[in-house]
C-alpha cells in the first residue's frame, strides 16, 4: 500500500503515463483494491504541481504569465490534503 501511495507522489513530478507504463510492464500481482489505489493516487497527485500533468504544462504555455508555476504552488497544500483524504477514504471504504 505504501508503494502505491509513493507511486502517486512520483506522479506529481513525472507525468502519469510513463510512471503507469513502468508499473504495468512490471506486472505486479496485486488486488483490485490496490490497483484502484494506484489509479487514484496517480490521478490526484498529478495535480500537486503543474509539471506533473501534461495539461498543466500546456496550460502554462498557453496563458503565458497568467498561470505560472508560482501561482500554482499556492494550491499545493490544499491538493495535498485532498490527496491524503482520498487515500484514507479509499482505505476506509475497502475495509468493509
Amino acid at each position: 500500500m505504501l508503494a502505491n501511495i509513493a507511486i502517486g507522489l512520483l506522479c506529481a513530478v513525472v507525468d502519469n503515463i510513463p510512471v503507469m507504463y513502468a508499473l504495468l510492464t512490471m506486472g505486479p500481482d496485486i488486488s483490485v483494491e490496490q490497483w484502484l489505489l494506484v489509479i487514484l493516487t496517480a490521478g490526484v497527485a498529478g495535480s500537486f504541481l503543474s509539471v506533473g500533468s501534461s495539461a498543466g504544462v500546456e496550460f502554462m504555455g498557453l496563458t503565458r504569465g497568467i498561470y505560472t508555476f508560482s501561482s500554482r504552488l499556492k494550491w499545493t497544500l490544499v491538493i495535498l490534503l485532498g490527496y491524503f483524504a482520498s487515500v484514507v477514504f479509499h482505505i476506509w471504504v475497502n475495509m468493509w
